[in-house]
């Protein structure tokens, strides 16, 4: 594996997105339209989305997040076979508000609370605090296998 360009490419996909503030006032993440990069990041996003249960809102947010931690890997460590070690440093929110605002953006994301309890996990902020990171672990692990297929 070319780690190098791993890290590489994952920081170059990180900054064609950002977040944006709506009219709403609302603050989602986007792609930017400009740069070399734009096309790929939408067939990325559109990976996820259908390879998820997320709302677009998470899987643009969620992506973001795992290109960053990609992006910020230890070059010297990183390996084909201990990338999914860095699903590690996933977190989810800290604050119950937030957790119950991403619960509530799709009747979708009920499958990772289900999910999360059919684990054993029985109060309530844990449930969805395991849920959310649920969900990015899988984003992240779609992440990860797109970047290593460009890379080879």
């Amino acid at each position: 594996m070319k780690t190098q360009a791993l890290i590489e490419h994952a920081t170059a996909l990180y900054y064609q997105m950002e977040p944006k503030v709506f009219d709403d006032g609302e603050t989602r993440v986007i792609i930017k339209d400009d740069g070399d990069n734009h096309q790929e990041l939408v067939d990325l996003t559109f990976k996820v989305s259908e390879e998820t249960n997320l709302s677009m809102d998470s899987v643009y947010l969620f992506t973001l997040q795992a290109l960053d931690i990609i992006g910020d890997a230890n070059e010297t460590e990183l390996t084909e076979d201990n990338i999914q070690e860095l699903s590690s440093n996933i977190e989810a929110d800290v604050y119950t508000g937030d957790l119950t605002e991403w619960l509530s953006e799709s009747d979708n994301h009920v499958s990772y609370l289900t999910a999360a309890i059919e684990q054993g996990v029985s109060n309530g902020f844990d449930a969805l605090t395991v849920a959310q990171v649920m969900a990015k672990v899988e984003v992240f692990d779609i992440v990860c296998r797109h970047l290593l297929d460009r890379v080879k």
